[in-house]
C-alpha cells in the first residue's frame, strides 16, 4: 500500500486518536472521493456520538467552492463543524476570517508509520507547526495552543520564529513502536495496522456494505496491545480480507 496515497487513512487514525485521548467515542466516519474510478480521496468527515460535532478533512482536489453549504448541512445536527486543510489544500480567505485561524496537515515519512504535523495558519501571518498531539476539543470543536491565544486578547504574541516548521523530534530509542503479529506470521505496528483496518473499511462503505464497516471500524478501535510485541487474535471472520488487502 503506497503511503502518500493513504494520506487519508493516517488523518482518520490520527483524529481517531484524539478523540480517545480527549475521552471522547467516535461516531460514523465517511470517506468521499473518486474510488470507483480509481481515485483518491477528498474528504474526510468524522461525526462524533449524539451529534456532539463534526470535523471535516478536505484534501487534495476537493472544492471547497460551497464550504458554507456543506457546513451547514452537518450543523443541522451536529452542534458544531471543525475543519481540517490537508496537503496542498489552501483555506478558504471567508472561513479564516470568520473564525480567525485556519488549521491544516502534513505527513512525513518515519521509520515505520506517516507523522502527522499540525499546522494554525493565523491572518497575515505565516502558519505555526507544532505536533499533531496539539490538537484538542473545547466545547465549541478543534482548538490548538496557538488558535486559543489568538482568540485572548491578552495573550502574548509568538517571536517570528516559531513561524517556522520545526524539525519533528525522532521517535524515543527507548519506546520502539507496539507491534502485533498476525494469524499469518506478519509483523505489523499497531499505526500500520489500523491503517489497514481503515482501509477494508473504506472499501465496504464505498460499496454500499456499511454493516461490515462497522464491524472493522470498531475492532480498529479494540486494538491496545500491552507490550511491544504481542500475537494478536485476529477473527477469523476478517482474515481473509486482511490477507488480500497485505496482497497474499
Amino acid at each position: 500500500m503506497d503511503a502518500a496515497s493513504a494520506d487519508h487513512l493516517f488523518i482518520n487514525v490520527g483524529i481517531r486518536n484524539m478523540l480517545e485521548r480527549e475521552g471522547r467515542g467516535l461516531g460514523r466516519v465517511r470517506f468521499d472521493g473518486d474510488f470507483r474510478t480509481g481515485g483518491t480521496c477528498k474528504w474526510v468527515t468524522v461525526e462524533l456520538p449524539n451529534g456532539q460535532g463534526s470535523i471535516v478533512v478536505a484534501l487534495r482536489g476537493a472544492d471547497l467552492s460551497d464550504w458554507k453549504e456543506r457546513e451547514a448541512r452537518l450543523l443541522a445536527s451536529s452542534q458544531w463543524v471543525s475543519w481540517l486543510f490537508g496537503p496542498g489544500q489552501t483555506a478558504p480567505r471567508s472561513l479564516l476570517r470568520r473564525n480567525g485561524y485556519s488549521l491544516h496537515l502534513a505527513l512525513q515519512d518515519a521509520a515505520d508509520s506517516r507523522l502527522l504535523r499540525l499546522g494554525t495558519q493565523l491572518p497575515n501571518e505565516r502558519t505555526h507547526w507544532t505536533d499533531f498531539g496539539d490538537l484538542q476539543l473545547s466545547a465549541t470543536g478543534l482548538v490548538t495552543t496557538t488558535s486559543q491565544k489568538q482568540k485572548s486578547p491578552v495573550a502574548d504574541r509568538r517571536s517570528s520564529s516559531s513561524d517556522t516548521v520545526q524539525p519533528v523530534p525522532k521517535a524515543p530509542k527507548l519506546k520502539p513502536p507496539r507491534t502485533v503479529i498476525l494469524h499469518n506470521d506478519i509483523r505489523i505496528t499497531v499505526p500500520e495496522f489500523q491503517v489497514l483496518l481503515a482501509s477494508i473499511e473504506q472499501r465496504y462503505e464505498s460499496t454500499g456494505k456499511s454493516a461490515k464497516a462497522h464491524l472493522f471500524a470498531e475492532y480498529a478501535r479494540t486494538i491496545r496491545p500491552r507490550g511491544t510485541l504481542v500475537r494478536l487474535d485476529v477473527p477469523f471472520w476478517m482474515r481473509r480480507d486482511i490477507d488480500s488487502a497485505l496482497g497474499m
